[in-house]
């Protein structure tokens, strides 16, 4: 392997990781939301509670300081929270999925295919998601 070719492998796998660090974030606050389902459940809780004339503080900051989480992700990644998700999906083992062999074969091929391909992009003035979707369309 060339000097260039570790070089991209490094500068990848820590893409990767800075991408699931990312992801363990965004779980996080899902899950600090979850008995309101979703941010967006929970802006409308928040409004009836207000139409009600009940004032929801804890409510309202959580759901200012998931947001904050949010777009510290998203302005970093540089797309929405939801196309994240979607994306991470397509490229990333799934874990605590029981798989038959084939499947697994057919997983590990494509992860290693979309690796390989966000590998040749990689040095080319494309950012970390723009590299995966690339390769996840064209696997």
């Amino acid at each position: 392997m060339t000097p260039e070719e570790e070089r991209a492998d490094e500068a990848l796998l820590k893409s990767i990781a800075r991408l699931e660090e990312l992801m363990l974030a965004v779980r996080a606050a899902e899950k600090r939301i979850a008995r309101h389902g979703s941010l967006k459940e929970l802006r409308k809780t928040i409004n009836e509670k207000k139409k009600k004339g009940i004032h929801p503080e804890k409510l309202e900051a959580l759901a200012k300081e998931v947001q904050q989480e949010y777009r510290g992700v998203e302005t970093e990644i540089g797309i929405k929270i939801g196309e994240l998700k979607v994306l991470y999906e397509r490229i990333s083992p799934r874990q605590g999925t029981p798989y038959r062999s084939q499947e697994m074969n057919s997983s590990h091929v494509t992860c290693r295919l979309v690796v390989n391909i966000a590998k040749e992009l990689c040095g080319k003035g494309l950012p970390l998601l723009d590299r995966f979707r690339r390769a996840t369309s064209v696997s």
